[in-house]
């Protein structure tokens, strides 16, 4: 069971170093409104993607995981812009 928790505290380790790493990209990005927009169109797409997984029996769980924390990304995105949420 600990190889779980150890598993799942790297993974926990490396979204928080993802999260610090896009913070200092919107903080730092000169235009962040065109960042918005390039989100919102990749964002797009992913989604799409994380639907279309072949032969997982999680998918839709997967894509609600995915979708969820896509949302939260782009309220935040659009906050740095000074813009009203989606």
């Amino acid at each position: 069971m600990d190889h779980w928790h150890e598993a799942l505290a790297a993974i926990r380790a490396q979204q928080a170093v993802h999260e610090l790493a896009l913070k200092a990209l919107i903080q730092s990005h000169p235009q962040p409104a065109a960042l918005l927009d390039t989100w919102k169109a990749l964002r797009a797409e992913a989604v799409a993607d994380a639907y279309a997984l072949p032969g997982h029996r999680h998918n839709e769980a997967l894509g609600e995981h995915f979708q969820s924390y896509a949302e939260a990304w782009t309220h935040e995105l659009s906050q740095v812009c000074g813009l009203p949420p989606p």
